[in-house]
């Protein structure tokens, strides 16, 4: 019963009264030694946690390495499943060597391997690989990378049936949103937008399909995103605010972040960053190292030099408060554009330095909230404040090749 409720409340948005009933779970099976409820209380809690991007601490880690204890020997499937999740917990706190052999051996447990409980017709039966090939590519998070991601991203998408799936089960159903979307990032990143665009498809019916609220906010943000790239402003600021709607329904941690990135975009194609002030203020004075950025390049659009030179100052030689995660390569591009309308050569050099690894590479934002075209603009932009007249005109002829294929 507690399993049970552990799950309908990770189904329907409650991710912290999930994470509770799923630590309960687990607690009772130990002491019981239920080794079969150990897995599932411990599976629950992962993907509870990961559904929440609630900080961590060691507690799933640990629920995953006892669970693997429990597992038969025979069971490569269930073995797998738990040592995939067990990787993307040591990831997230840190442990990247520890994540990388688990997940390896993850996919080398079900590499050609089909689910035996997957009978019927409705079913995925390389549902392991493509759990497994999900938290390998978490390891793989290096923009040079990028090639490991798509080719397992491409074996992962067809693995989940592709854009052609029938009726699946809701755990089948979850998976499929989980490589669609990541697969989605990669191909943009790739710049590779029709392929992005058909994946897109696939992730928002499989929304629908599910039908819960935990997901209904992924839609309208990447809706907003495409409608940011094609230019349509009035489509875009209607679907940054359903995002923001339906995102607070799903106790989504990150919601008002994300919208004030949306509306941030949106101020800045259409010239009117003024009217996202308010709401940079606020982020500023949540966390200043972290939203820096934002208010920067927005007073500097401005012309107030002088506030715009005191925010962009708040990051030192080091660029240290730029965070190693999802949404660097964007802030960088922001702190770019700032530092080359200041004219500030010591941070444009900075930055360029810290954005290089993303050079040949599309800019997107976190789980696809926004796409800022080719690195190649933020980093000519950078050699251009320096003086290096020469470089600057090579990545911004690049950016226009780049862009002209992604329409940005």
């Amino acid at each position: 019963r507690r399993l049970d409720l552990a799950e309908a409340l990770r189904r329907s948005g409650d991710v912290a009264l999930a994470l509770d009933a799923f630590d309960a779970a687990a607690e009772q099976a130990q002491a019981r030694d239920d080794d079969a409820a150990l897995v599932t209380a411990a599976v629950g809690y992962e993907e509870a946690l990961f559904a929440s991007r609630l900080p961590r601490d060691g507690r799933s880690a640990q629920l995953l390495r006892a669970a693997e204890r429990r597992v038969p020997a025979d069971d490569a499937v269930g073995r797998s499943r738990v040592l995939s999740l067990l990787g993307r917990a040591l990831h997230f706190t840190g442990d990247d060597r520890g994540a990388t052999e688990a997940c390896r051996r993850a996919v080398e447990l079900v590499d050609g391997v089909e689910d035996g409980s997957a009978d019927g017709a409705g079913t995925l039966r390389q549902a392991p690989l493509a759990r497994a090939l999900l938290a390998l590519r978490i390891t793989q998070d290096a923009p040079g990378q990028l090639t490991e991601r798509l080719r397992g991203g491409r074996t992962a998408f067809a693995a989940v049936g592709g854009p052609a799936a029938g009726d699946l089960p809701a755990d089948d159903l979850e998976l499929r949103l989980e490589v669609a979307r990541l697969h989605l990032l990669d191909l943009l990143e790739a710049g590779d937008l029709a392929g992005a665009d058909a994946v897109l498809a696939v992730a928002v019916d499989t929304v629908e399909r599910l039908g819960r609220p935990l997901h209904r906010w992924y839609p309208p943000m990447w809706r907003a995103m495409r409608a940011l790239l094609d230019g349509r402003h009035g489509d875009a600021a209607e679907l940054a605010d359903r995002f923001r709607v339906e995102a607070h329904r799903a106790h989504y941690a990150s919601t008002e972040l994300v919208w004030t990135i949306l509306r941030l975009q949106l101020a800045l194609d259409t010239g009117g960053p003024a009217d996202v002030l308010p709401a940079l203020r606020t982020r500023l004075a949540e966390d200043p190292d972290r939203w820096a950025f934002a208010s920067a390049v927005a007073l500097a659009r401005l012309g107030r030099t002088d506030e715009a030179r005191a925010v962009l100052d708040l990051h030192d030689t080091r660029l240290s408060q730029v965070p190693h995660d999802l949404s660097r390569p964007a802030v960088l591009t922001y702190l770019a554009e700032a530092a080359h309308l200041l004219g500030d050569a010591q941070a444009a050099g900075r930055v360029h330095d810290a954005l290089l690894p993303w050079d040949g590479h599309h800019v997107v934002l976190g789980a696809g909230a926004v796409c800022l075209g080719s690195a190649a603009r933020p980093l000519g932009l950078c050699r251009l404040t320096t003086g290096d007249v020469d470089a600057a005109t090579a990545y911004l002829e690049r950016a226009v090749a780049d862009d002209d294929a992604l329409p940005a």
